[in-house]
């Protein structure tokens, strides 16, 4: 038996080498030739599947919510039959219920950024603009809110809004049915009084 010497062995070496790269390779691409133009398309299974699987499912639990419910929220906002108000291009009108004079409307306090977007006194309803939310919103900022006083309006020791004589009400957005809304009006958000 004669050995490769010289090229011929630098070259059947090589070949060695690069064989498990071509092996590899052509399994590769048996697998996407089997699949052709075939997507894979399966509606997501199972507990919190698609939006909360696995470890997130468990942490909803841990957190005392429903996994399933979360990932059921998820999907009519993405499929667009719920509605986030802070992402409405028309705006909310937030509107007071039976609250005593003078009942300000407070729109816009990031404590983060120290931004006051708008106050106005006396009036039971106002609307808040995209870009006003924009303001508030942007960045992140976990204390940006939109506030109703119950009372006279004031300013706390941090800047952020009080009410001498009343209480704050931070104004919650619920999602709201997308049947419910109308293209180019604002959604309107009803804010009653806390019982005492």
């Amino acid at each position: 038996m004669q050995r490769a010497e010289g090229r011929k062995k630098n070259l059947l070496l090589t070949l060695w080498l690069l064989l498990p790269f071509a092996v590899l390779t052509g399994i590769v691409a048996i697998i996407f030739l089997s699949y052709g133009n075939q997507k894979m398309d399966a509606r997501p299974v199972g507990q919190g599947a698609g939006e909360t699987g696995g470890a997130n499912a468990l942490g909803e639990l841990i957190a005392g919510n429903d996994p399933l419910e979360r990932e059921r929220i998820a999907r009519d906002l993405r499929e667009g039959r719920l509605v986030d108000p802070l992402e409405w291009p028309h705006g909310v009108t937030i509107t007071r219920s039976d609250f005593e004079a003078p009942g300000w409307l407070v729109f816009g306090w990031n404590r983060s950024r120290q931004v006051w977007v708008r106050a106005t006194s006396t009036a039971s309803s106002g609307v808040i603009t995209p870009q006003e939310i924009n303001e508030v919103f942007r960045e992140g900022s976990t204390q940006a809110g939109i506030f109703i006083s119950t009372g006279n309006l004031t300013t706390g020791t941090e800047g952020q809004p009080a009410s001498e004589t009343g209480s704050i009400i931070r104004v919650r957005f619920p999602l709201v049915p997308a049947e419910e809304t109308t293209p180019g009006e604002p959604i309107e958000i009803v804010v009653e009084r806390p019982s005492d």
